[in-house]
């Protein structure tokens, strides 16, 4: 995986990913705060590792007993992989829209070349999608995508 990738989601998803052992107990406490407010489930806590323990083990019902289910299998996702295992892990289990599952998926679907050929502007394409795959599906929602494809590149650094 290129290491401007994974920055990229490092940055939007989780800036603490090397710093916590598949929780974020920072992150989780905004949620339950937000939450509680609103008496509904309208912002998660959720790490890499959490969201990799969904996609792979556990449903995307917003419930209190998933987010439990989220911490224990991240606890043993992290006492067993490494972070570049679980970071690869991760980016071949998510969904970049039109029915694309994984960097290499979505990589070939949008641009008809593995990953590794793709330049950091087409990296920011794809890393735009799965933080909500609907609204920024580049087929239907272009304009959102490039909106945020742009700030992604503009958190880390500008670099093309």
């Amino acid at each position: 995986m290129p290491l401007f990738l994974e920055n990229l989601f490092i940055v939007t998803e989780a800036q603490k990913f090397y710093d916590h052992a598949g929780v974020d107990i920072s992150g989780i406490s905004r949620a339950l705060l937000i939450n509680s407010q609103n008496k509904t489930i309208e912002q998660g806590g959720s790490t890499i590792t959490q969201q990799l323990a969904r996609n792979v083990y556990l449903s995307h019902d917003r419930t209190y007993d998933r987010q439990l289910s989220h911490l224990i299998y991240a606890y043993q996702i992290e006492r067993k992989k490494s972070k570049p295992e679980i970071m690869e892990l991760y980016l071949n289990a998510i969904y970049f829209s039109n029915g694309a599952y994984g960097i290499e998926a979505a990589s070939q679907y949008y641009f008809s070349k593995p990953t590794g050929e793709l330049s950091k502007a087409e990296l920011a394409f794809l890393a735009a999608i799965p933080n909500n795959p609907e609204n920024y599906n580049p087929l239907k929602h272009f304009d959102a995508m490039k909106n945020r494809q742009e700030r992604l590149l503009k958190q880390n650094g500008g670099r093309r």
